[in-house]
Order: structure tokens, then C-alpha cells, then sequence
């Protein structure tokens, strides 16, 4: 027995009376991030550049998301690029933060209730002499919510080439950097 699946999509959202109402903007990423979400606490993580590559027009990054579906880090979410810029979504915000090479490791904090983000390299601190345990000088303050890690590489408008591969450490057992005075590992354990 066959059966045949006919896959419907409703994009009458994206028109008005007139026609086209939206531009659509495409992100296609490829990407992975931590499976545990935080909403609380004071918490660290650290994500390892095993494979640092940047295509062309792509952006490889590494970061924090406020929301489980990771897609390139977009307009809510905070990253560190392997060339040292940091990015709010897709807007550059600070083009003199630490570059990465295999094997470097971004260290994060985060204090979701204030939506406090931290991003630095390891061996090199937080981006601007930020410290997390004085609560002083974040590398963004996001809107409270549930925020992951996640890392990847993304390009506006198309597909990216290449890729890179990371390693998320979430554990206290993963860590080889310290984690700031008062925080938690990211999965609590």
C-alpha cells in the first residue's frame, strides 16, 4: 500500500490586498546548541571551536539564543564571531572582541532574570573586562526569558559552505576554564 503525502503550506499571511506585504529575509543555518534551556540562576558554559571555519559571506559564531529553536542566532540573540565581532541578531555591535582558532574555547556566563550575557575566550577573560561574579559590564543585556547556547554558522540570504564543528560543555566535569564566583554549571550538574 502507498499512500501519498501532500504537503500544504498557508502563506496567505504574506499577502495584503495589494499583494506582497513582507520582505522575507532568509537565515539557513547550520547549527547546534545546548539541550538544556536556563530561566534562572547564574549560570556558565563553555563551547570549544574544534573546526574554525569562515566561508565566505557566512558568519561562524558561537552565543546565546533565548529560545529552544536555534536559527543563526537572530534578532534576540547575542554572539561572539571567530573574527571577534559580536553580533545582536544580524547588527554588529563591537568589531574588537577575541578571535578564535581550532581549538580555542568561548567562555559564557548568563543571569537570565536580568538577561545579563557574558562572552569572552578562555585565557583572555570576558569581552571588555566584564565580570560576571561583580555583576559588572556584560556584553549585552538581552530581555529576560530562557536562553540556550549555541553555536553555528549562518548566511544571510542563502546557504552557507563549508561548515564548523563545536563542542558544547554544559557539566562541571567538561570545564577547563573556572567558572565565575557564584554560578552554576549550565545543566546543573
Amino acid at each position: 500500500m502507498m499512500i501519498d503525502w501532500l504537503l500544504q503550506i498557508d502563506w496567505s499571511w504574506l499577502f495584503g490586498d495589494g499583494g506582497f506585504i513582507f520582505a522575507v529575509e532568509i537565515l539557513i543555518p547550520a547549527a547546534i546548541q545546548s539541550v538544556t534551556g536556563v530561566s534562572s540562576g547564574f549560570k556558565y558554559a563553555e563551547v570549544v571551536w574544534d573546526s574554525v571555519l569562515n566561508p565566505g559571506g557566512a558568519r561562524t559564531e558561537v552565543g546565546v539564543a533565548p529560545f529552544a529553536a536555534f536559527a543563526a542566532l537572530p534578532e534576540n540573540g547575542i554572539a561572539l564571531n571567530v573574527n571577534g565581532k559580536i553580533y545582536f541578531g544580524t547588527i554588529q555591535i563591537h568589531a574588537d572582541g577575541p578571535t578564535f582558532v581550532n581549538g580555542d574555547v568561548t567562555i559564557i556566563a548568563c543571569k537570565p532574570l536580568t538577561g545579563k550575557v557574558w562572552l569572552g575566550k578562555l585565557g583572555s577573560g570576558y569581552y571588555a573586562g566584564g565580570d560576571p561574579a561583580a555583576d559588572t559590564n556584560p556584553t549585552a543585556t538581552l530581555s529576560p526569558g530562557t536562553f540556550h547556547v549555541a553555536a553555528g554558522i549562518a548566511k544571510d540570504g542563502g546557504t552557507p559552505t563549508g561548515g564548523a564543528q563545536f563542542t558544547i560543555r554544559t557539566a562541571n566535569a567538561q570545564f577547563t576554564g573556572t567558572k565565575p564566583v557564584g554560578s552554576t554549571s549550565w545543566s546543573g550538574v
